[in-house]
């Protein structure tokens, strides 16, 4: 496992990009604005962690000031899935990860294909996301961690809306699915979400509608500074479709860190996914 860690620095923001030290976990595990004094990430954690390489980073390279590239080959444990996740910081203030996914031979087509990347937050100002739903802006906050987690795109047919069978391994409250699986009942018009952290706007966009899932958890990211409160975990998920032997898909995930007024967030939002929507047009949004 390569656990190098790299500084990276564009105009605004600053981030570590790697090995946690003291943890098996790779990703951003420091993120400051200039116009913050604290990083969004803190404690023991990560955000974007994920894309094949939270837990077995084979590949850890900076390529410039501003570029890192955390890659995994493929092996049985990972259905020869060959992962490359390339971390970007672009100016002003935006994380541009572009994550490619391959199969190689040996991969098994039956097996299902979900891609995630959790984001750790520390010490937000509310644990809750904003995002926009049946035409009108939503909030929601699940009451604990592993209920009403899960939110689908409001134009994914229901049928496509996996139930996991009832042999999931990982049994939580019904008995069949993980803590992931827990619908929250919501759903999200465009593929983006935004929550606050100490007056910043952390905002998560995609580049995809119907193959994008977003699941949350209040107590995800662990304690929180603040004596008695928790940190969330604010995630999201990638479901790429069926593959063929030594095909590539990529998805773009931009993160944005800005700090508009407070009674503008919904809307520099909105700008912000039009911005983003200039450089990786959104697939399959209607």
């Amino acid at each position: 496992m390569d656990r190098t860690s790299h500084i990276v620095n564009s105009e605004k923001l600053e981030a570590v990009i790697g090995t946690l030290p003291l943890r098996n976990m790779a990703g951003l595990w420091y993120l400051r604005s200039s116009e913050d004094r604290y990083s969004v990430v803190g404690g023991n954690s990560a955000i974007l962690t994920g894309g094949g390489c939270r837990n077995n980073v084979e590949r850890s390279e900076k390529l410039d000031d501003r570029t890192v590239v955390l890659g995994r080959g493929p092996s049985e444990q990972t259905n020869f899935m060959e992962h490359e996740n390339r971390y970007e910081l672009v100016d002003p203030h935006y994380v541009d990860l572009t994550y490619t996914l391959t199969a190689r031979k040996g991969f098994d087509p039956k097996r299902k294909i979900e891609e995630g990347w959790c984001c750790y937050m520390s010490n937000v100002d509310d644990c809750g996301i904003h995002f926009l739903e049946n035409g009108r802006w939503s909030y929601f906050l699940n009451p604990v961690h592993g209920m009403q987690a899960l939110f689908f795109p409001t134009d994914q047919p229901a049928d496509d809306r996996f139930p996991l069978p009832e042999t999931d391994p990982f049994k939580l409250f019904d008995g069949k699915r993980n803590f992931l699986y827990s619908d929250s009942g919501h759903t999200f018009d465009q593929p983006f979400y935004f929550g606050s952290v100490h007056g910043m706007m952390f905002q998560v966009m995609l580049d995809t509608y119907l193959g994008t899932r977003f699941y949350i958890s209040p107590q995800g990211g662990g304690p929180s500074p603040t004596p008695g409160k928790y940190n969330p975990a604010w995630d999201l998920m990638w479901v790429p479709g069926d593959f063929e032997e030594d095909q590539s898909k990529t998805v773009h995930i931009r993160l944005a860190l800005t700090k508009p007024h407070l009674m503008t967030m919904a809307h520099t939002a909105i700008d912000e996914f039009k911005k983003f929507r200039e450089t990786y047009p959104t697939r399959d949004l209607p």
